[in-house]
């Protein structure tokens, strides 16, 4: 759906990602304190012609770059909580 966007698991050498509103917003959402106007002109894929990077950019791909297993909390050095997966 975003294709290029600074927010999408993909990171490319060499090329800077657009920073939509949408992605702006959703730090927002989260309760940061933003500037929207500052958001890069975007649109979303499929309302225009998507660029041709193949050859252009190494692309590291994050999409699966989960971490698995139980989620340690630590505070000052000591374990306050783990969450189980």
């Amino acid at each position: 759906m975003f294709g290029l966007e600074l927010m999408t698991p993909a990171i490319r050498s060499g090329i800077l990602d657009p920073w939509s509103a949408i992605s702006i917003q959703a730090f927002s959402d989260m309760g940061y304190s933003v500037r929207s106007g500052l958001a890069d002109s975007y649109r979303l894929l499929g309302t225009v012609p998507a660029p041709d990077i193949e050859g252009v950019a190494r692309v590291l791909d994050l999409s699966n770059d989960v971490r698995l297993g139980p989620v340690v909390v630590v505070d000052e050095g000591r374990v306050v909580r783990v969450i189980p997966n």
